[in-house]
Protein backbone atom coordinates (compact mmCIF):
# COMPACT_ATOMS: atom_id res chain seq x y z
CA UNK A 1 0.00 0.00 0.00
CA UNK A 2 2.67 2.50 0.99
CA UNK A 3 5.12 1.33 -1.66
CA UNK A 4 3.13 2.02 -4.84
CA UNK A 5 -0.46 3.11 -4.18
CA UNK A 6 0.04 6.10 -1.89
CA UNK A 7 2.95 7.75 -3.79
CA UNK A 8 1.12 7.29 -7.11
CA UNK A 9 -2.06 8.84 -5.73
CA UNK A 10 -0.13 11.71 -4.22
CA UNK A 11 1.46 12.46 -7.60
CA UNK A 12 -1.91 12.35 -9.36
CA UNK A 13 -3.68 14.46 -6.76
CA UNK A 14 -1.02 17.09 -6.42
CA UNK A 15 -1.01 20.75 -7.28
CA UNK A 16 -2.26 20.27 -10.82
CA UNK A 17 -5.56 18.74 -9.76
CA UNK A 18 -6.25 20.81 -6.66
CA UNK A 19 -4.99 24.25 -7.67
CA UNK A 20 -5.00 24.31 -11.47
CA UNK A 21 -7.78 22.07 -12.73
CA UNK A 22 -10.48 24.71 -12.29
CA UNK A 23 -8.39 27.06 -14.45
CA UNK A 24 -8.06 24.42 -17.19
CA UNK A 25 -11.81 23.77 -17.11
CA UNK A 26 -12.54 27.49 -17.19
CA UNK A 27 -10.23 28.13 -20.15
CA UNK A 28 -10.72 24.97 -22.22
CA UNK A 29 -14.14 23.73 -21.14
CA UNK A 30 -15.14 20.49 -19.51
CA UNK A 31 -14.74 18.27 -22.57
CA UNK A 32 -11.21 19.47 -23.39
CA UNK A 33 -10.19 19.24 -19.73
CA UNK A 34 -11.47 15.65 -19.58
CA UNK A 35 -9.61 14.92 -22.82
CA UNK A 36 -6.40 16.20 -21.18
CA UNK A 37 -7.03 13.93 -18.20
CA UNK A 38 -7.68 10.97 -20.51
CA UNK A 39 -4.43 11.58 -22.41
CA UNK A 40 -2.52 11.91 -19.12
CA UNK A 41 -3.95 8.68 -17.73
CA UNK A 42 -3.22 6.91 -21.04
CA UNK A 43 0.41 8.01 -20.81
CA UNK A 44 0.55 6.83 -17.17
CA UNK A 45 -1.01 3.49 -18.15
CA UNK A 46 1.51 2.99 -20.96
CA UNK A 47 4.35 3.83 -18.58
CA UNK A 48 3.21 1.40 -15.89
CA UNK A 49 2.54 -1.30 -18.50
CA UNK A 50 6.06 -0.87 -19.87
CA UNK A 51 7.57 -1.08 -16.38
CA UNK A 52 5.49 -4.19 -15.66
CA UNK A 53 6.74 -5.78 -18.87
CA UNK A 54 10.34 -5.03 -17.88
CA UNK A 55 9.86 -6.55 -14.43
CA UNK A 56 7.96 -9.62 -15.62
CA UNK A 57 10.52 -10.42 -18.32
CA UNK A 58 13.43 -10.87 -15.94
CA UNK A 59 14.09 -7.29 -14.86
CA UNK A 60 15.61 -7.00 -11.42
CA UNK A 61 13.69 -4.90 -8.92
CA UNK A 62 15.76 -3.69 -6.00
CA UNK A 63 15.80 -0.80 -3.58
CA UNK A 64 17.06 1.51 -6.35
CA UNK A 65 13.56 2.26 -7.58
CA UNK A 66 12.45 2.78 -11.17
CA UNK A 67 15.79 4.14 -12.37
CA UNK A 68 17.66 1.10 -11.03
CA UNK A 69 15.22 -1.27 -12.68
CA UNK A 70 15.30 0.49 -16.08
CA UNK A 71 19.06 0.91 -16.21
CA UNK A 72 19.69 -2.74 -15.28
CA UNK A 73 17.08 -4.15 -17.67
CA UNK A 74 17.62 -1.90 -20.71
CA UNK A 75 21.31 -1.12 -20.45
CA UNK A 76 23.44 1.86 -19.46
CA UNK A 77 22.72 4.09 -22.48
CA UNK A 78 18.93 3.91 -22.08
CA UNK A 79 19.30 3.94 -18.30
CA UNK A 80 21.38 7.13 -18.35
CA UNK A 81 18.96 9.02 -20.59
CA UNK A 82 15.94 7.85 -18.62
CA UNK A 83 17.76 8.60 -15.35
CA UNK A 84 18.49 12.19 -16.37
CA UNK A 85 14.88 12.76 -17.43
CA UNK A 86 13.62 11.08 -14.25
CA UNK A 87 15.84 13.30 -12.09
CA UNK A 88 14.71 16.42 -13.97
CA UNK A 89 11.04 15.43 -13.68
CA UNK A 90 11.27 14.76 -9.93
CA UNK A 91 13.17 18.01 -9.37
CA UNK A 92 10.62 20.08 -11.28
CA UNK A 93 7.78 18.24 -9.54
CA UNK A 94 9.24 19.22 -6.17
CA UNK A 95 9.42 22.87 -7.29
CA UNK A 96 5.85 22.77 -8.66
CA UNK A 97 4.49 21.20 -5.48
CA UNK A 98 6.38 23.70 -3.32
CA UNK A 99 5.01 26.67 -5.25
CA UNK A 100 1.55 25.14 -4.99
CA UNK A 101 1.94 24.79 -1.23
CA UNK A 102 2.96 28.46 -1.00
CA UNK A 103 -0.02 29.49 -3.11
CA UNK A 104 -2.39 27.40 -0.97
CA UNK A 105 -0.91 28.90 2.19
CA UNK A 106 -1.43 32.43 0.89
CA UNK A 107 -5.01 31.62 -0.17
CA UNK A 108 -5.75 30.18 3.27
CA UNK A 109 -4.05 33.02 5.18
CA UNK A 110 -3.91 36.22 3.09
CA UNK A 111 -2.50 38.12 6.06
CA UNK A 112 0.84 36.34 5.50
CA UNK A 113 1.30 38.13 2.17
CA UNK A 114 4.28 40.51 2.05
CA UNK A 115 6.81 41.50 -0.62
CA UNK A 116 8.99 38.47 -1.31
CA UNK A 117 6.71 36.11 0.65
CA UNK A 118 6.59 33.50 -2.11
CA UNK A 119 10.38 33.27 -2.19
CA UNK A 120 10.63 33.17 1.61
CA UNK A 121 7.91 30.54 2.10
CA UNK A 122 9.13 28.56 -0.91
CA UNK A 123 12.65 28.46 0.48
CA UNK A 124 11.31 27.37 3.86
CA UNK A 125 9.21 24.60 2.31
CA UNK A 126 12.18 23.40 0.24
CA UNK A 127 14.30 23.23 3.40
CA UNK A 128 11.54 21.16 5.04
CA UNK A 129 11.54 18.85 2.01
CA UNK A 130 15.30 18.41 2.20
CA UNK A 131 15.11 17.66 5.92
CA UNK A 132 12.30 15.13 5.47
CA UNK A 133 14.20 13.31 2.70
CA UNK A 134 17.34 13.43 4.81
CA UNK A 135 15.34 11.71 7.55
CA UNK A 136 15.09 8.63 5.33
CA UNK A 137 12.57 6.89 3.18
CA UNK A 138 10.70 5.40 6.12
CA UNK A 139 10.05 8.91 7.46
CA UNK A 140 8.89 10.09 4.02
CA UNK A 141 6.60 7.04 3.76
CA UNK A 142 5.03 7.84 7.13
CA UNK A 143 4.51 11.44 6.03
CA UNK A 144 2.94 10.14 2.81
CA UNK A 145 0.31 8.21 4.76
CA UNK A 146 -0.53 11.33 6.79
CA UNK A 147 -0.83 13.52 3.69
CA UNK A 148 -2.91 11.01 1.73
CA UNK A 149 -5.41 10.99 4.60
CA UNK A 150 -5.61 14.78 4.27
CA UNK A 151 -6.18 14.39 0.51
CA UNK A 152 -8.97 11.85 1.09
CA UNK A 153 -10.61 14.22 3.60
CA UNK A 154 -10.35 17.08 1.11
CA UNK A 155 -11.89 15.00 -1.67
CA UNK A 156 -14.73 13.89 0.58
CA UNK A 157 -15.35 17.53 1.57
CA UNK A 158 -15.37 18.53 -2.10
CA UNK A 159 -18.03 15.98 -3.05
CA UNK A 160 -20.07 16.78 0.04
CA UNK A 161 -19.89 20.45 -0.97
CA UNK A 162 -21.11 19.66 -4.48
CA UNK A 163 -24.03 17.69 -3.08
CA UNK A 164 -25.05 20.40 -0.60
CA UNK A 165 -23.93 23.59 -2.40
CA UNK A 166 -27.27 24.99 -3.52
CA UNK A 167 -28.98 24.05 -0.26
CA UNK A 168 -27.47 26.69 2.05
CA UNK A 169 -28.62 30.32 2.39
CA UNK A 170 -25.17 31.70 1.55
CA UNK A 171 -24.96 29.56 -1.59
CA UNK A 172 -28.40 30.61 -2.80
CA UNK A 173 -27.42 34.27 -2.42
CA UNK A 174 -24.24 33.79 -4.49
CA UNK A 175 -24.90 33.68 -8.27
CA UNK A 176 -21.62 31.82 -8.89
CA UNK A 177 -22.61 28.80 -6.81
CA UNK A 178 -24.88 26.54 -8.83
CA UNK A 179 -24.09 23.09 -7.52
CA UNK A 180 -24.78 20.32 -10.00
CA UNK A 181 -26.52 22.13 -12.84
CA UNK A 182 -27.10 21.09 -16.45
CA UNK A 183 -27.15 24.76 -17.51
CA UNK A 184 -23.72 25.38 -15.98
CA UNK A 185 -22.41 22.19 -17.59
CA UNK A 186 -23.60 23.32 -21.04
CA UNK A 187 -21.97 26.76 -20.58
CA UNK A 188 -18.64 25.17 -19.67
Amino acid sequence: LTGVFIPTCENMWGVLIFLRFYFVVGQAGIMHALLCVLISFTAAFCTTSSMSAIVSSGGLVSKGGPYYMISRALGPSVGASVGIMYWLAITLLAVLETLGAVEALLMAAPSLNFPGCKQAFGSGFMILLVLSVWGGTSFVTKLGIFFVLIVFYTMASYYAGIATAPLTEAAMANPWVTGVSWETFKKN
